[in-house]
């Protein structure tokens, strides 16, 4: 008989490989039963909880393919996995690199961008919870201070910007197949994703609004996001406005200065 090690290594070859060493004799199961049929409880429902994953995490995505090239893009994704993943909730981490070169792709090129707009989604959802920044804390920082402030966005936040409408494609979640109509010739937009309590919420934003959320999360201070958007046109209200914003739809984790340590 196998070591208990060798029994998991060849049923998991089986389940994730569709192959591996003969199970048969290596199993006790009841009088009358089938071993095979045993088996296939665990390497035919793999497949599909995989898929079932991939349905949950990419709504989207899944509703516009529908069941049977969902399946087969299943199938082709699960094929290129190097590592299968230790909880259902991960697996759907490399699909929208997949799908780059996937040749659903060829018909549907929004399709990568769309798969990581829905997969940002769910990591937001459950990234791990963060104080909010309470203005309190910034209480007798004078003009020059300020001026060397960085900002901390909430864990989860990811910001899109794309050619496709994004926003649009992602309503199709809950269309039906035969309604699905959406105008790819809109122009692309930029898309935030952000915890809003218990909910995810994606929103469009300014391109100098991007701008400066990139600039804050590569660590730059307000001084130096207020002069880039100064060149691009933009006036100082509008960075302040934006700041309001994102301190009512609580946004930002902390504000610290530049020196401050953490």
């Amino acid at each position: 008989m196998p070591s208990l090690r060798e029994l998991q290594s060849a049923l998991s070859a089986h389940i994730t490989a569709g192959g591996g060493p003969p199970l048969e004799d290596w199993i006790r199961v009841p009088a009358g039963a089938d071993p095979a049929a045993r088996i296939a409880v665990y390497t035919e429902g793999y497949p599909a909880r995989v898929t079932e994953a991939l349905r949950e995490t990419f709504p989207a995505v899944a509703n516009i393919l529908g069941d049977g090239s969902l399946a087969g893009l299943s199938e082709r994704y699960r094929g290129g996995l190097r590592d299968e993943p230790a909880n259902l909730n991960d697996v759907g981490a490399g699909l929208s690199d997949f799908l780059r070169t996937d040749r659903l792709t060829e018909q549907l090129p929004f399709l990568p961008e769309l798969a990581a707009l829905e997969w940002a989604i769910t990591r937001c959802f459950h990234a791990a919870a963060s104080d909010c920044f309470d203005p309190i804390d910034c209480r007798g920082w004078s003009l020059e201070d300020w001026q060397r402030a960085r900002i901390r966005f909430q864990p989860g936040l990811a910001l899109f910007r794309s050619g496709w409408p994004l926003r649009a494609l992602h309503a199709t979640r809950n269309q039906d197949r035969g309604e699905i109509e959406v105008d790819l010739e809109q122009a692309g937009e930029c898309v935030l994703v952000f915890r809003r309590g218990f909910e995810v919420a994606v929103e469009a934003v300014e391109w100098r609004e991007a701008d400066a959320i990139e600039a804050f999360r590569a660590g730059a201070t307000l001084a130096e996001v207020s002069d880039l958007l100064a060149r691009e046109g933009a006036l100082n209200d509008d960075v302040a406005e934006s700041f309001q914003r994102w301190v009512s739809a609580e946004l930002i984790a902390s504000v610290r200065l530049a020196d401050a340590a953490g």
